[in-house]
């Protein structure tokens, strides 16, 4: 008998076409969405706790307030060291100044410069008229003699090269606009802010043994004054009994609220009801023991975190390639 050969069999796969409708197209679905969503389409970046406004640091320098001398606080609510907002100002105002000044200048020199023109113009008028009624006065009307100037003047335009160019380019002054507000505008309110619009505080901070807020034992937490918790993202509120001493800063829902509720509490009797229907209750600061005439609600720390409820995630839209 013969012996038996097996004959290998080739496996062929086929590559399998794809039904839809952009199953020809030059770049899959996953190329699109993740290899070029750099280039074109929406794009979304999740803001990390880092990279937002921190509160304890200084609203243009962006470092910590713990080694500041003296920390300013603006209607807005944002913390400054003292030497960097004040240095801000006075820039602000130099340049404000010399914005104004030029406006000022570009405005006298297009004033004297239509009165020149119009001057100039009016003299080279009648200078013009006056030439004109010698003229007739002295000569008499001779039609060939026009008629001889006029066929030279053709003869020039005929010799004038075609190359030359119609007009000159003029050079355009920029408008240098006079600015709409006289005093400078805050960093990040964009409102009119003014020196004693700036009011001290005074800050709390922690040893640095306790956990920060990014993780860093070396950094020291800014701590409410009146509970001594540290403050990350919950809102706080700084109250002054004086603008010429500093301030103090306390949680909102914890150490405000207890002013309040302490405050109104206080002066009723123990066998009565506390009167809580008062609009505005007198509060006192627990260590001065002085009344709160004067807050502020400070801008809150930013977060990474949807419940916070800030803005986590920013989006930025670029035309697509088609």
């Amino acid at each position: 008998e013969r012996p038996k050969t097996t004959t290998p069999r080739l496996s062929v796969s086929m590559v399998r076409k794809s039904k839809q409708a952009s199953g020809n197209a030059a770049l899959t679905h996953y190329e699109m969405r993740h290899k070029l969503t750099g280039e074109h389409g929406t794009q979304e970046r999740r803001l990390a706790g880092h990279s937002q406004y921190r509160l304890g640091d200084c609203g243009l320098s962006l470092t910590p307030l713990v080694d500041a001398s003296t920390v300013l606080c603006s209607p807005s609510g944002y913390l400054y060291e003292d030497q960097a907002i004040l240095q801000y100002l006075v820039t602000q105002t130099q340049l404000l100044k010399e914005q104004r000044e030029k406006a000022q200048a570009q405005q006298k020199a297009t004033t004297n410069d239509d009165n020149d023109q119009t001057d100039d113009l009016g003299k080279r008028k009648a200078a013009f008229d006056a030439s004109q009624k010698d003229w007739v006065k002295k000569q008499k009307p001779n039609v060939q003699l026009a008629d001889a100037t006029i066929q030279a003047a053709k003869q020039d335009l005929k010799r004038t090269s075609y190359w030359l160019a119609d007009s000159q380019p003029v050079l355009e002054t920029t408008h240098v606009a006079a600015p709409e507000n006289v005093r400078p505008l805050s960093p990040h309110s964009q409102q009119p802010l003014r020196r004693k619009d700036l009011w001290p505080l005074e800050l709390e901070y922690s040893n640095g043994n306790a956990t920060t807020f990014n993780n860093n034992n070396n950094q020291r937490q800014l701590l409410c004054s009146l509970t001594g918790k540290p403050i990350r993202t919950q809102a706080a509120i700084a109250y002054w009994t004086s603008r010429d001493e500093p301030g103090k800063i306390v949680l909102k829902e914890e150490g405000y609220q207890q002013l309040i509720v302490g405050s109104s509490s206080s002066g009723s009797n123990s066998k009565t009801k506390p009167t809580t229907t008062k609009k505005n209750p007198k509060i006192y600061c627990p260590n001065t023991h002085q009344k709160i005439k004067y807050t502020r609600e400070l801008q809150r720390s930013g977060s990474s975190f949807a419940t916070s409820g800030q803005a986590t995630v920013v989006q930025k839209y670029k035309p697509t390639m088609t």
